[in-house]
């Protein structure tokens, strides 16, 4: 059983052969405890795909293998590609994500802290789209316990049918939801954030939750178990001059129910 970090991220020191092997085949593997753990970091630009996938090959040849990408490394399609190309016998850790599931009781958590009035507060929806069924569920249900909801919707071209569902809505809801094309000055009191594109939603006076961010969900199992073994994640990283901040903590924490013999071995 072994683990196989990846990231983009090269924190550049004073061994000569590893800057060296890394600017000549834009990549380099660093090795923890025994060889059973290892970090490929590379240059996406200037990465040797021939190379990397004969030594990823020849290294996991009839060994199982978990394999962890940073958020930046799992969206790019060549490291994912070769990864599945040359390595058999594999899982890819994922992320944890239940904030779907979870997002009632942290906001119910801000509102009893604040000891605001649950009927007076206005919500604002950030999104791209209409088409996730998740997203009009999410719509559905606040509406029903909150008096004011807006959606600020960054994408325009997506207007028409977000416009069309929202007039939908407030016929048969008798509600008055209003789509907005740039963030509002005025405070929300909560903004629910589906968006990936956008990021420039924060104001001082709001509680903000982003779906996105499974790190968030700070009372799911898998954040849980990351916190509770913070320090062996902390003592790889260091060790392979990794970034721990790259990686969801959700992610980690699931990495570690699957490996936790190695994790912990010093």
């Amino acid at each position: 059983m072994n683990i196989l970090f990846i990231d983009t991220y090269y924190q550049k020191e004073g061994n000569k052969v590893k800057n060296y092997i890394y600017n000549k085949l834009g990549f380099y593997i660093d090795i923890f405890s025994k060889e059973k753990i290892k970090y490929l970091t590379y240059n996406e630009e200037k990465i040797n795909k021939k190379i990397l996938a004969y030594l990823l090959k020849k290294m996991y040849k009839n060994q199982k293998v978990y394999v962890t990408f940073s958020r930046q490394a799992e969206k790019n399609k060549n490291i994912t590609e070769i990864i599945n190309n040359n390595i058999l016998n594999k899982t890819i850790v994922t992320e944890q994500n239940n904030l779907y599931e979870n997002d009632k009781k942290y906001i119910d958590k801000y509102i009893e802290e604040k000891k605001l009035n649950k009927k007076a507060l206005k919500v604002l929806f950030v999104i791209d789209n209409i088409k996730d069924k998740r997203t009009k569920d999410k719509i559905e249900q606040f509406l029903k316990e909150y008096k004011i909801v807006d959606i600020f919707l960054t994408n325009l071209e997506n207007y028409s049918s977000l416009k069309e569902y929202v007039e939908n809505l407030n016929k048969e809801e008798g509600t008055t939801i209003e789509v907005l094309d740039k963030m509002p000055k005025t405070n929300y009191n909560i903004l629910l954030v589906f968006s990936s594109m956008h990021k420039e939603y924060y104001n001082n006076s709001s509680f903000i939750l982003d779906y996105n961010n499974s790190d968030l969900d700070i009372e799911s199992n898998t954040y849980l178990i990351y916190k509770k073994n913070e320090k062996y994640f902390k003592n790889i990283f260091s060790k392979l001059n990794m970034e721990i901040s790259r990686y969801e903590k959700t992610k980690l924490g699931k990495l570690y129910i699957h490996a936790s013999r190695l994790i912990l071995d010093k």
